[in-house]
């Protein structure tokens, strides 16, 4: 399943499983979908105590498995996050997809990993049973249609030719489209068509060190490259405020998912 299907189910309320593992390194569609489940699990009551977050390297996979066995205590429902599950060993993973033949029903399961062998067991299992949700980024038409989808859910039309524009202007990251298209929203006004006059006029090309590999390199802690990639920035022309802005909006959901 590919994430905007998830996200989709979600905004209904009603999801086709209560596992999910959400493979990928796309971060949009990472934060949409832990948007969409935080919302889920507050709509079916849960509370801060019915939640309980793990995060590699060192997860504790004998204790995530009891508490799959183990009800729930002060709600119908309990949730277990399980971040960066590419660090867990196949023999864990093995574990795990025993369990998840036949998951709990009052347990939700939420797996985050950038990259998982498909032909193991776990993934196996994942993909049949539909649990598995692809949060790769998106490229060529694909990427372009969701560009279109995207221009279209803000009330306005784009076409083909100039949604090419929009993504050689400012790259195929999504994070970057969507704050583009954010601006272009309200550059021509309600129901106006994005065309490559506005586009042009709205945003610039992206610089040769672009802000993402700023975030990468804060987010990987190495300094000397993120002074490097900041100054080059800076040098042409990109507003600090701007810098500041997408730095604080791409680590944003890594607070949101610390309060779930």
């Amino acid at each position: 399943m590919h994430a905007a299907d998830l996200i989709a189910q979600l905004s209904a309320g009603k999801p086709s499983s209560r596992v999910f593992v959400l493979v990928g390194t796309e971060t949009v569609f990472q934060k949409r979908c832990l948007d969409g489940i935080k919302s889920w699990t507050h709509e079916l009551g849960l509370r801060a105590e019915d939640i309980e977050l793990h995060r590699g390297p060192s997860i504790p996979i004998a204790a995530v498995l009891e508490s799959l066995r183990t009800p729930p205590m002060f709600a119908s429902t309990r949730a277990i996050f399980i971040q960066q599950a590419e660090t867990l060993k196949s023999n864990a993973l093995d574990n795990l997809a025993e369990i998840l033949k036949t998951p709990p029903t009052d347990a939700i399961v939420v797996l985050q990993a950038e990259k998982l062998d498909g032909r193991s067991r776990f993934a196996k299992l994942a993909k049949d049973k539909g649990y598995w949700i692809d949060l790769q980024p998106l490229k060529g038409p694909a990427l372009k249609r969701f560009v279109i989808h995207q221009a279209k859910s803000l009330g306005h039309a784009l076409s083909d030719h100039d949604a090419s524009l929009l993504i050689d202007s400012c790259g195929s990251e999504l994070v970057n489209i969507d704050d583009a298209l954010q601006r272009l929203s309200l550059f021509v006004g309600p129901s106006q068509r994005i065309d490559a006059a506005s586009i042009e006029s709205c945003i610039t090309q992206l610089p040769n060190a672009t802000i993402w590999d700023l975030v990468d390199s804060v987010g990987a802690s190495q300094t000397k490259q993120a002074l490097r990639s900041l100054e080059q920035l800076l040098k042409e022309g990109e507003p600090p405020l701007r810098l500041l802005a997408m730095l604080a909006r791409q680590f944003a959901f890594l607070d949101d998912f610390e309060v779930l």
